[in-house]
């Protein structure tokens, strides 16, 4: 948010959320008197913007983002290399499910199918640059995180 004033004129910039997307907002003030009566408005209406614009910066991202890699580099304990080659390859599959969202909306069976297979290709992959333990933690990490946005799933389903 930008504010300008000049010539008892309040310009005020900022960008609104619109369904995921940030489009600018303009929005001027004058002042009609001498003695301020828009400007008083103004002292109110710019403390309210405030007031409810900061609580949605605070609330999680509904699709939020991948992991914390350094949090995953430690709870697995990999090395410098396993690590450059471990994110690699997990981008890439996060980039290959968020790309399922679509077709999950059309066709929920085989987008399943596909997740699957998806899963399935990049365990092997993941099996190449981890030993037994670590895979078993990510296996076991995986699981958690699967079963979190289960139980979130049922609460919006409650809603």
């Amino acid at each position: 948010m930008k504010l300008f004033l000049k010539n008892n004129c309040l310009l005020i910039l900022f960008y609104k959320n619109i369904s995921g997307v940030f489009k600018p907002a303009v929005f001027l003030y004058c002042q009609k008197n001498k003695n301020g009566g828009n400007m008083k408005k103004l002292l109110i209406i710019i403390p309210m913007l405030f007031f409810f614009t900061i609580p949605t910066k605070a609330q999680p991202r509904e699709n939020g983002p991948h992991p914390n890699f350094e949090k995953l580099k430690l709870e697995l304990n990999l090395s410098e290399e396993q690590a450059e080659k471990f994110e690699v390859l997990f981008k890439q599959k996060m980039k290959e499910m968020d790309g399922m969202r679509e077709f999950f909306r059309e066709d929920r069976s085989a987008a399943r199918d596909k997740m699957i297979e998806i899963n399935d290709k990049y365990h092997k992959l993941f099996a190449e640059i981890l030993d037994e333990e670590q895979l078993a933690a990510f296996e076991k990490l995986t699981e958690e995180k699967r079963e979190e946005m289960i139980d979130r799933m049922k609460e919006r389903r409650k809603r």
